[in-house]
Parts: C-alpha cells; structure tokens; sequence
C-alpha cells in the first residue's frame, strides 16, 4: 500500500499506522532512508486510537481493514478527529458478496456500500462516495467521505 501512496504524495509526508509490531518492522526497514528523513511516519497503535494530532492530517485511507474492527464507529470517528477540516477519508473493502466468494468461513465482519457509507456519514463525512472497482480477486469498493465545515 505504502507503495502506491508514496507516488501520489510528491510533497509532505506520509503517516502508517498498523496494529502488528512484526508489519511495523517491516515497514521501517523496507522504506528505512524514508522514515530517516521523516517522509515516512510509522505507528503500531489500534485504529480507534491512532497516536496523531486532531486536525492533522488532509486525507486518509484504510484498505482491506475495516473487517477486523471491534468497534467501526470508533475507528471512523477517529479519522474524523485527526482530519482536517477539508480532509478525506478513503475506505476501501470487498463487498460481503465478494467476501464470501473469497473466503469459505470468514471470522470477521463483512460489510456492503451502503452500510460503510452509513457508518462515515455518521461520524459526520459529507458528500459520499461510493466507488466500484474490479480486480483479477473480485469487486471492491472505496467509501469516500468529505470533512467539512460546520
């Protein structure tokens, strides 16, 4: 994921959290002359309590995470915290159908559009998104939501 962002981000720097002190690892070394000059930030903290500054942050996004959530309000209502006013959020997922394709027996949350996009226009993200892709996996969708001012 890491990857694909760092193009995308030519100026300012980018922030991953993860909740596995083994991906964190991982990461600090595969981007290690990134994190050394600070373009690259990383955290092992949970998502419903993510170690950033409120209001720092002008988009963010979670891909194929959102399953593994205990409590999905918390962790959408803390994106709203640590975007600005004017932020995005991304988030990206497998339908339940797809899922279920996928994966015999899975032991996590599934979800559709239309219930991600309840849970960010909850947390108060205006002008929602629903966007559908396809890849050689299945179809997924990414809910995108606006911070706006109130």
């Amino acid at each position: 994921l890491m990857d694909g962002i760092l193009p995308m981000v030519p100026r300012g720097s980018v922030t991953g959290v993860d909740f596995s002190p083994e991906m964190i690892d991982v990461c600090a070394k595969r981007f290690a002359p990134l994190v050394e000059s600070a373009r690259v930030e990383l955290f092992c903290a949970n998502a419903d309590a993510l170690p950033c500054a409120t209001d720092h942050f002008t988009k963010a996004c979670t891909v194929n995470t959102i399953y593994f959530w205990p409590e999905p309000g918390a962790v959408v209502g803390e994106f709203w915290r640590v975007l600005r006013t004017g932020g995005r959020l991304v988030v990206s997922f497998r339908p339940r159908v797809t899922m279920k394709r996928l994966t015999a027996t899975p032991a996590f949350a599934l979800y559709d559009g239309d219930e991600v996009a309840a849970l960010l226009e909850l947390a108060g993200f205006r002008d929602l998104q629903l966007i559908r892709g396809e890849d050689r996996r299945g179809e997924y969708l990414c809910a995108v939501g606006n911070k706006l001012a109130a």
